[in-house]
């Protein structure tokens, strides 16, 4: 394991601390990008950490004098980078961002929105020329995904709430749902552009069928069985148009 600290950030009452956390392994084309997204915004108080997973093709080398701090080794998979680095995160809220997704400026105008510590702050993303994002309620949220990209979690939630490894892709729509219907805990939208995420990236690559067997037991647990039954009607409508839900 190759591990090493750059700088010490520290929380202020003014500008409390953000950290933007990178899972990657052999990002060599892209990483020095989305690091300089993070190094031009103007909110003064960011923490940019690297997870690793073994690099091999110099990611590394690329990065090791660029951000706050990095972590090389071998891991079971991206969430499983995820849950590991919130040990390594000092900031009061973190955002994940992919290792070929980039920052926008008005990232740092949501970060001067971030209050509560009981609230989950998003925003909405760019893909190509589209928008990504939108005020969620649970029935949307049951059937699509927050963009991860645009999504400031307070750190304490991670202390009740851990990526399940089963789900080797839409683990962070499983978390976003049972976080969504915890009664302590807040969801705020904002119509803030916070990040351009690439498309083709892994999850539009690769299904998770262990997620989507499991789905509507998921959501019928976390919302009750009004939005369960809806969820189920809509994909009943889709079959039957023979379109894929």
């Amino acid at each position: 394991m190759d591990q090493h600290y750059n700088s010490t950030s520290e929380q202020n009452n003014q500008f409390p601390l953000v950290t933007v956390i990178t899972v990657t392994y052999n990002a060599s084309k892209f990483i020095l990008d989305c690091v300089a997204s993070v190094k031009a915004q103007s909110y003064p108080n960011i923490e940019h950490i690297i997870i690793d997973g073994g690099s091999t093709d110099g990611t590394i080398d690329l990065i090791k004098d660029q951000v706050c701090f990095w972590i090389s080794e071998p891991d079971k998979g991206i969430y499983d980078a995820m849950n590991k680095s919130i040990q390594y995160a000092n900031g009061g809220w973190v955002l994940f961002l992919g290792a070929d997704d980039r920052l926008l400026p008005e990232f740092s105008e949501m970060c001067l929105r971030l209050k509560d510590s009981n609230c989950v702050y998003y925003g909405d993303s760019k893909i190509n020329n589209n928008v990504f994002g939108g005020e969620f309620t649970a029935y949307r949220l049951a059937k699509f995904n927050i963009c991860h990209q645009s999504i400031f979690y307070p750190k304490t939630i991670f202390t009740r709430y851990h990526y399940n490894l089963k789900y080797k892709v839409r683990a962070d729509h499983d978390l976003n749902i049972r976080c969504f219907a915890d009664p302590d805990i807040r969801f705020q939208h904002y119509p803030i552009f916070i990040a351009k995420f690439a498309d083709g990236g892994f999850s539009s690559v690769f299904e998770d069928q262990p997620f989507f067997k499991d789905r509507g037991e998921i959501i019928k647990k976390a919302f009750g069985l009004r939005i369960y039954l809806l969820y189920k009607l809509r994909r009943l409508r889709h079959k039957i148009k023979g379109r894929k839900s």
